[in-house]
């Protein structure tokens, strides 16, 4: 994975609705954060937050925001990265 980006953010609320949404997709809501809009983060991305790497399962943009449905959440090996704000990689 190479990295792409440290970002600030803050975890939204699931909603109901947010659920069904993942379920339609096929994919399993784990977290859902808001950050600034970064290009170069998609689908194709992964997330490490708090030591838990993410899938990225969907963006929605909101003018120069993000939102980012997260999956998984499996433990990513001690001092990989740090603790602070969100490091999103690529598989590229």
């Amino acid at each position: 994975m190479d990295f792409i980006a440290r970002l600030h953010f803050s975890r939204e609320s699931k909603r109901e609705r947010d659920f069904d949404f993942a379920e339609q997709r096929g994919f399993t809501l784990a977290q859902k954060v808001k950050c600034h809009r970064v290009s170069g983060i998609d689908s194709s991305c992964r997330a490490v937050i708090d030591g838990a790497l993410y899938g990225i399962a969907h963006i929605d943009d909101d003018g120069p925001f993000m939102f980012v449905y997260l999956e998984g959440g499996s433990p990513f090996p001690p001092g990989e990265v740090s603790d602070i704000g969100t490091d999103f990689a690529g598989d590229q």
